[in-house]
């Protein structure tokens, strides 16, 4: 039901300040606790704990997947210097359909899942392995690998995975149009090219 201000507050209403509609879950007593057992007489400290360790599983759980994904893709696409020149090809679109059936996902998903994959693997190791440390969250590693996939020289690309390593830590409040200025200013510096190229992309991508 919806009240106004006074009272108790019902699970959605206008409370407690007149006017002012919020949402409300109610939440029956015990109902928490029976689903997670264990955090039930945690202090504060240590429910922040958890969440701050929950993240970091996640993420190294996602660099796992990531992970196999390069792997499978890897074997179905045999030896190539650069995976980008196989995009299109069959064995990229049945690698695809594979992904796609195990995680329940569209199979135009699945390709960017295992673009993402392939880029961790073949080009920013040092990234890579933060990713699997549960440093960095699969947000920061989706714009990475995505701002930086049109880097061509190998010399830059080195120079970008370090310099990601050492600076990307400190991203994940960024917004996403942040995100993407911190990433483009710093890869700018080492291929400037690549920046216009990453911008036009986008652009076009939005149009489509």
């Amino acid at each position: 039901s919806m009240t106004g201000s006074g009272g108790d507050c019902p699970q959605v209403g206008f409370c407690p300040q007149p006017g002012v509609f919020v949402a409300r879950v109610s939440v029956p007593s015990g109902r928490i606790a029976h689903m997670f057992d264990d955090v039930a007489d945690l202090d504060d400290a240590a429910v922040i704990a958890g969440i701050e360790d929950a993240t970091r599983a996640a993420a190294a759980a996602d660099a796992r997947r990531l992970g196999l994904i390069a792997e499978l893709t890897g074997r179905r696409l045999g030896d190539e210097d650069d995976e980008r020149h196989l995009w299109a090809c069959d064995c990229w679109d049945a690698a695809a359909a594979e992904v796609a059936a195990a995680m329940g996902i569209a199979h135009r998903t699945a390709s960017g899942e295992m673009r993402k994959a392939l880029a961790l693997e073949t080009r920013l190791p040092t990234v890579a392995d933060l990713h699997t440390r549960g440093t960095l969250n699969s947000r920061l590693i989706s714009a990475i690998t995505w701002r930086t996939q049109l880097v061509e020289d190998p010399d830059a690309l080195t120079a970008i995975d370090a310099g990601l390593a050492e600076r990307a830590t400190g991203w994940g409040p960024l917004s996403n149009k942040k995100l993407e200025g911190a990433i483009d200013d710093l890869f700018a510096k080492h291929d400037p090219g690549a920046v216009r190229r990453t911008r036009q992309a986008a652009r076009d991508r939005d149009i489509c």
